[in-house]
């Protein structure tokens, strides 16, 4: 593929021939989609790395014991940095982890922004990635029988392993309970939706009355549609990929596609002809290019228009 057709794509100035050309391109291997992203890395990143820390602020402990993280200017948790060394370019990464000790104090809130994602280790070793918007609460005295988080949001848990204590991630809807294991949940409280995806280990999920549901092996997820928890073999691996700042799409509508991107890039969007709803796609963005170029992209593969007031964060998308 040519470098200037890659650099157009990125930039959302190619026409549709050339989108269509790059999407096939990126679907065919995995080394092409990593160059791709070795791309949008370099045009996006940052030269200034000291000027990375310098943006990030860490507001001051309120009462209720609440840190709220802000970025300037990274779109993403990983900040991508741009080097120059010996006449060649060298992209370098640098993500933000926060540890959780067992001397925090109790009763911790976590809240990433909008186009955010934030790396966590709990102090019993256990691994978090939250994604955009989401919150995590939780006690960290961890002495009792249990483990506990509260979410509402999305989130990838790598458990540590404990089978004296284990571990529970309570949402607005149900409660999965885990010895060990890896699994993503997306349960955004505003949504009123609920995904599990196990990829290692088993998962129990709970109602409200610690009645068991379901139990999930690996390759499976439950979803809440309609009222009803149902289990079925996962489809897509790419699902998770929001972990390294891409956002995957699996032959998905433009609705599901709208409302992921309101919540991540924290807009609303009004449908405004119901033949956009039902318009499909399976594509993946680098979220570091941005709202502006994913709905270029969106527009070159299925005709619409849209307007955005930046004022009221709001897109009106019509024929």
């Amino acid at each position: 593929m040519k470098e200037e057709i890659l650099i157009r794509f990125i930039q959302g100035t190619s026409n549709m021939k050339e989108t269509q050309m790059v999407m096939q391109w990126i679907n065919a291997s995995k080394e092409n989609e990593k160059r791709l992203l070795e791309m949008q890395h370099i045009l996006n990143a940052s030269l200034e790395w000291d000027s990375i820390f310098q943006d990030l602020e860490m507001p001051e402990k309120s009462s209720q014991k609440l840190y709220h993280f802000q970025w300037k200017k990274i779109a993403t948790i990983a900040a991508s940095v741009l080097i120059l060394l010996s006449g060649g370019w060298m992209l370098a990464w640098k993500t933000l982890q926060y540890q959780i000790s067992q001397h925090m104090p109790l009763a911790e809130c976590i809240q990433v922004p909008a186009q955010q994602r934030l790396d966590l280790t709990l102090s019993d070793g256990t691994k978090v990635c939250l994604n955009a918007n989401s919150t995590l609460r939780f006690d960290n005295d961890w002495t009792r029988k249990e483990r506990r988080v509260f979410l509402d949001g999305e989130a990838y848990f790598e458990v540590a392993h404990d089978k004296s204590r284990p571990f529970i991630v309570e949402t607005n809807t149900y409660d999965i309970q885990v010895l060990g294991t890896t699994f993503n949940v997306n349960a955004y409280q505003k949504e009123g939706n609920f995904e599990v995806a196990l990829i290692e280990g088993s998962v129990q999920i709970n109602d409200k009355e610690e009645h068991k549901l379901l139990q999930l092996n690996p390759n499976e997820e439950a979803v809440l549609s309609n009222g009803y928890l149902a289990k079925h073999q996962t489809q897509d691996k790419d699902q998770f990929k929001w972990t390294d700042g891409i956002l995957a799409f699996n032959n998905e509508s433009y609705e599901t596609i709208f409302k992921k991107l309101e919540n991540y890039y924290n807009v609303e969007i009004t449908i405004k002809d119901a033949t956009i709803s039902q318009y499909y796609i399976t594509a993946k963005f680098y979220v570091d290019s941005g709202l502006e170029h994913i709905l270029k992209i969106l527009q070159q593969s299925n005709k619409f228009q849209y307007t955005w007031n930046k004022k009221d964060n709001h897109i009106s998308v019509s024929l």
